[in-house]
């Protein structure tokens, strides 16, 4: 299965899409400024990339434009980290990590989550 992050939705294009990647990521800002990028193909689902870092004051922000996108009908959440698991989840989004290590490393407390493969479902 070939899945694909872009960083900006030009790089979303009729090219990229031929090459029938089962799923390309789209930044959450990008996606929400071009709601049209969000449709895909009958090949290609489209989800979306959400930012390695927030702030609290962002929350609100970001809430609204993944609740926009999940309007759109995208589905895959691609987490950069764990801060952002819980408003992606309540919104219904399938959760996908970035990298199996990140989540299998002990924590602080010692706490160690199985982490999948790449770009599988988290949940």
């Amino acid at each position: 299965m070939l899945t694909i992050s872009v960083r900006r939705a030009e790089q979303l294009t009729d090219e990229l899409l031929r090459l029938r990647p089962a799923l390309v990521y789209v930044p959450l800002d990008e996606l929400a400024a071009h709601p049209e990028k969000a449709a895909g193909t009958e090949h290609t689902s489209i989800g979306v990339s959400l930012p390695r870092v927030a702030w609290d004051r962002e929350y609100p922000g970001l809430r609204e434009k993944l609740e926009q996108v999940r309007a759109l009908g995208v589905k895959d959440a691609l987490l950069g980290n764990l801060g952002m698991f819980p408003i992606a989840r309540e919104l219904g989004f399938t959760l996908r990590g970035l990298r199996p290590g990140d989540l299998q490393r002990p924590g602080p407390q010692g706490v160690q989550a199985a982490g999948p493969p790449v770009g599988h479902p988290l949940l």
